[in-house]
């Protein structure tokens, strides 16, 4: 049996040798982890058959092997079609509302978010529908200008936001954001949390103790992650809860990551767990003792 994580190449110049070396991050981290080979869209296998198991950290491009992969019916986690799916927020804000999922209000039309600010409302233009740790988002006020933007979202009014991970619809790890000390602030040279873009560069950790835990949050990141046909992906959740009576007034899915970051060593133990389980159990059914 084989196991394989298709990734996008990415190498560095090595100052001691000259070479080209994997740069690290989480999809080799996870091959070394799971002793599995790293495949790119120009990889050619030198043997694909029905025990061939890849994990597939957020690619939506179809490499050249995979019409032989379909062929033997090898297993392949996250297909490149539903990775595109996730990577343009356009189709996941789509898909989400086809499924009546609660998501962001958004639009591609800029002339419908000037409606949106004319009314009083705040809008986030996306420069890009496939920006990453926060790029490309600006936040635009009533009465300022609307830049052109592939996708604007009305902006959601949010008191928690929450990262799940879901692997084959179950949730694996759990977590909330929440502002930096004053201490870690000025380690990392910030004066203040950022309350627009809640990443780690702006102030922002990812909590797992003293956090609301939410039955409803898991449920609709898992029917998040299953309506994009992904077997496992990361969920951020913007959610309004009421603190007096400990409840969730409202929440939507923001953005489902098909490539979810993994240096919290809890969350890529995760998921190291959760893919063995799997290989595991594909590999006892092509031995025939499940």
């Amino acid at each position: 049996m084989s196991v394989a994580i298709y990734r996008i190449r990415k190498n560095k110049i090595s100052k001691k040798t000259g070479q080209l070396i994997p740069t690290p991050g989480a999809g080799l981290r996870l091959a070394n982890k799971l002793n599995a080979d790293v495949w790119t869209s120009k990889t050619n296998p030198s043997s694909i058959d029905d025990k061939t198991v890849v994990i597939n950290y957020g690619r939506s491009l179809s490499p050249d092997w995979i019409e032989k992969f379909n062929t033997v019916s090898g297993k392949i986690l996250n297909s490149t079609e539903a990775v595109s799916l996730a990577v343009d927020k356009r189709k996941t804000l789509k898909i989400l509302e086809l499924n009546n999922i609660p998501c962001l209000i958004w639009t591609t039309v800029r002339s419908q978010a000037n409606n949106w600010l004319d009314a009083g409302f705040k809008v986030i233009a996306r420069l890009t529908a496939k920006g990453k740790m926060g790029n490309g988002i600006v936040l635009v006020n009533p009465g300022e200008v609307l830049p052109d933007a592939e996708l604007y979202t009305s902006f959601y009014e949010k008191t928690h936001e929450f990262r799940v991970h879901v692997f084959k619809g179950k949730v694996i790890d759990y977590v909330q954001k929440k502002k930096m000390g004053s201490e870690k602030l000025s380690k990392y040279g910030l004066s203040e949390a950022n309350d627009i873009i809640r990443n780690h560069k702006r102030g922002w950790v990812f909590a797992r103790h003293g956090i609301y835990n939410n039955e409803y949050i898991k449920t609709l990141a898992i029917n998040a992650v299953e309506s994009l046909g992904l077997d496992f992906a990361a969920v951020d959740i913007l959610a309004k809860i009421d603190n007096d009576l400990h409840e969730v007034v409202h929440a939507v899915v923001c953005e489902v990551n098909s490539a979810p970051g993994m240096s919290d060593k809890n969350t890529f133990n995760a998921y190291t767990n959760a893919f063995n389980k799997y290989i595991e159990s594909v590999n006892q059914v092509n031995e025939g003792i499940i």
